[in-house]
């Protein structure tokens, strides 16, 4: 009796090998003990075979039925522990007795088949719990948490088939995988956005938080994705793929990925080393050796055992000391800020300049991430020769141009050296305040000179009119400052003025700069089209002229015909601070214009007349004008 026990226990313990087998054998037992069985045959039979077992066995329908609840309800409480606990792959086995359970058995434990929907749909709850907390962490700025909780989340997808029955859960999978790429595609692209704004400190803390994350990712997504690639109950995933293919990129280091599918028979990450590839295979050719196994199949246990010779021939051939993440571009970060700095200076992007200038001491805080040494010493001296010297060469500039009196290109040296001076006058070895005080002062004088050589050819009317053509130049020069250096206008414009104001206070000052003016306007035949532009300008500039202005006007008004005059008139009416248009009669006036027209040339006859009588002359003048004067606003056309 005893050793029949013993069988019946061994045969109720579900958690070996076997368990459908024994699952069916119990199932055919209990049928032969369920006194509900009928028919007469069936029935008589069923009672034999029930007297039989109860003599054999000592036992009855009701005690089976309820040893065996007992064993189901054993197998919810144990998984939920292992829920607790965070064992998947415990909790998958129970869920799986608890199925096969309510397969075979379900018409006699009808309990089985609540407690796993029960499980099932606790453990789904916590995968999205997972999910959930995973997207929190990787949208916040501590992203390398998500491995305080991945272990949980790859265990769900790869142990809990069920999981992927809940769409929800499929979407939860791709968001969390989504959100992993994302954050490691800004990890990475942040530390380019920190180099390109030579914020070097902030730069060392996401070389070294990045190459955290991604040493993570790398571990752990591309043994995932591989993992998902040969279940048969998780669909491929585009972002695990996506991932994968970034660490290949970035995060090769100290990695076999290549052998992948290797690393992911034995379930370890690719960085392990001989001990972990040894320890692996020692715990996993136990579990699917085919003694342990009680099968015959040796397939895995081969997979197991080439993985473990390719793996350890393979560590055995990597070569120690490899590069970390981001080692090439930090050790080319001299190279990179030389050619940043030459395009900066070329943009007259000053402010950035100046900016990578205040933080090239941060660079030593980068010599420790990489080896050797990044030596930052030498790239901030670099650096500060490689600007001090495109600095120089504007100053070469500014000589060059001040002794050709090519003053638009003067004007853009000065202004380049008013930028340097706002961003770069903290570094005097590289930027001088002087030099741009120098270039200043030399222009001020320039004009004070001409200005008072001008003032040397109006000491005497005798002396204004023999040296014109001398005055002329000299006004026509600093007419070329006033223009082309626009920084120095004020400067130039009060000393012109003070010339033009000096030549008023003679008697002959009023004609004579009406002529200089009007000679101005009109041009010379030995100015070039350069000088004709600014002599118009300065005559425009400064109210000295402006009956040079209005004489110009009123002939260029009147050598223009009558009808284009006319139409050019406009009329307008203010009231109330409101500008309205009013309505001309042109042909109205075109027609008065005419009868004057015609009047004015007889009497410019008649006057041209030298024995005229001038007295009736004007009378006869003055009637007709008295026709003709312009009408009042009021009165209309």
């Amino acid at each position: 009796w005893k050793n029949e026990q013993r069988k019946i226990e061994h045969e109720m313990n579900f958690d070996r090998s076997n368990t459908e087998g024994k699952m069916k054998k119990w199932a055919s037992l209990i049928d032969s003990l369920d006194p509900k069985s009928d028919g007469f045959l069936g029935g008589l039979a069923s009672g034999l075979s029930r007297v039989y077992h109860q003599k054999k066995f000592g036992t009855t329908y009701e005690n089976k039925v309820r040893e065996l609840q007992d064993k189901t309800v054993d197998q919810s409480n144990r998984a939920m522990k292992a829920i607790e606990s965070s064992d998947y792959h415990m909790l998958q086995d129970c869920i799986r007795i608890l199925d096969l359970t309510d397969r075979h058995l379900g018409k006699h434990i009808p309990i089985a088949s609540k407690k796993s929907e029960a499980l099932k749909k606790h453990a789904l709850g916590s995968f999205l719990d997972i999910c959930k907390k995973a997207q929190s962490i990787l949208e916040s700025n501590n992203k390398i948490a998500i491995e305080n909780i991945f272990k949980d989340y790859r265990d769900s997808v790869l142990c809990l088939p069920f999981i992927f029955a809940s769409s929800e859960s499929i979407k939860a999978f791709t968001l969390t995988n989504q959100l992993m790429y994302d954050a490691l595609v800004k990890e990475i692209s942040d530390i380019d956005k920190c180099l390109e704004s030579f914020d070097f400190a902030k730069c060392y803390s996401k070389v070294k938080s990045t190459r955290k994350l991604g040493a993570f990712l790398a571990d752990h997504c591309t043994l995932l994705h591989e993992r998902v690639k040969t279940s048969k109950h998780v669909q491929a995933d585009q972002w695990l793929e996506s991932i994968s293919n970034l660490c290949y990129e970035h995060f090769p280091q100290c990695r076999s990925l290549n052998h992948i599918k290797y690393f992911a028979i034995l379930d370890i990450v690719p960085s392990s080393n001989q001990r972990d590839i040894k320890k692996a295979y020692s715990l996993l050719s136990k579990r699917y050796h085919p003694d342990e196994a009680g099968n015959n199949d040796c397939a895995m246990f081969i997979k197991i055992k080439e993985a473990r010779d390719h793996l350890l021939n393979v560590k055995t051939q990597q070569k120690a000391g490899a590069e970390m993440p981001f080692d090439v571009k930090l050790k080319e970060i001299g190279a990179t800020l030389r050619e940043r700095a030459k395009s900066l200076f070329e943009q007259q992007c000053y402010e950035k300049l100046g900016t990578l200038l205040f933080r090239l001491d941060d660079l030593k805080l980068l010599d420790d991430l990489i080896a050797p040494s990044l030596n930052h010493r030498n790239i901030i001296d670099e650096i500060k020769t490689l600007i001090g010297g495109y600095v120089k060469q504007v100053r070469v500039g500014v000589d060059s141009n001040w002794s050709s009196r090519d003053y638009r290109a003067l004007n853009e040296n000065i202004c380049d050296l008013k930028e340097m001076e706002k961003h770069l006058k903290a570094y005097p070895d590289i930027y001088s305040s002087s030099w741009n005080r120098g270039i200043v002062e030399r222009v001020e004088k320039e004009i004070e000179r001409l200005g008072q050589q001008a003032r040397t050819y109006l000491s005497s009317h005798h002396s204004a009119k023999e040296n014109r053509d001398d005055f002329r130049r000299c006004f026509l020069n600093m007419g070329h400052v006033l223009v082309e250096l626009p920084i120095f206008k004020n400067t130039t414009k009060s000393v012109m003025c003070g010339v033009l104001e000096y030549c008023l206070v003679n008697e002959w000052g009023y004609s004579f700069l009406f002529e200089f003016g009007l000679c101005l306007q009109r041009g010379d035949e030995s100015d070039n089209e350069v000088d004709k532009q600014v002599a118009q300008l300065i005559v425009a500039e400064f109210s000295h002229f402006k009956e040079v202005l209005t004489m110009v006007w009123n002939e260029e008004t009147a050598q223009k015909p009558a009808d284009d005059t006319v139409h050019g008139i406009r009329a307008q009416c203010c009231k109330g601070g409101i500008t309205q248009e009013l309505h001309i009669k042109r042909g109205d006036l075109l027609e008065s214009f005419e009868v004057f027209d015609a009047q004015y040339k007889k009497l410019l006859g008649e006057y041209i007349d030298p024995n005229a009588d001038m007295k009736a002359l004007i009378q006869k003048t003055a009637a007709i004008a008295n026709k003709l004067k312009p009408l009042t606003c009021d009165s209309g056309w």
